[in-house]
């Protein structure tokens, strides 16, 4: 059955309908720029956990030093809430005295964050390096009709407070 409700909807929220409204900033349309907060998705298979492709989180900020505070914030909740062994495999040799580490020194290591390192020459598997970051920061473009859509969204809030 047709909608005309959301049919109507559609076209006012529609790319095309936001484009006849005007950028809300002064910067070209290409120049405007969002820093969204990229995770991980864990995958656990009765040994060790693995990276299983990434998510974009809710976090989405036009100041990349807000976004970079709050990426340290999650990662840092990361270390706590997780053991660090659990992103180790069966082949991995820990270096020495590794149980006798804190966690935030495991975490370290397995991020490759250790900047003096004592690392064996020999060839199996450190672990150093070996965990990719739960989060990190990455920045977007805005495409016009985001930032027309935004505009359009904006407008409609100032409509509705009257």
């Amino acid at each position: 059955m047709f909608n005309r409700r959301k049919f109507l909807a559609g076209l006012v929220t529609s790319p095309a309908a936001a484009l006849m409204s005007a950028p809300p900033t002064p910067l070209s349309l290409s120049q405007e720029r969002v820093w969204v907060i990229v995770g991980v998705n864990w995958e656990y298979n009765d040994e060790v956990n693995s990276p299983a492709g990434e998510f974009v989180t809710e976090h989405v900020y036009t100041d990349k030093g807000l976004a970079d505070k709050v990426c340290t914030e999650l990662v840092q909740r990361f270390r706590e809430s997780d053991d660090p062994d659990d992103y180790t495999g069966c082949g991995f040799a820990g270096p020495e005295n590794w149980d006798d580490w804190s966690k935030d020194q495991k975490w370290d290591w397995l991020f490759g964050l250790t900047e003096d390192m004592d690392r064996s020459e020999f060839d199996f598997d450190d672990g150093f390096g070996s965990v990719k970051r739960p989060f990190e920061v990455c920045e977007l473009q805005l495409p016009a009709s985001a930032i027309a859509q935004r505009a359009l969204a904006a407008e409609r809030l100032k409509e509705n407070r009257t």
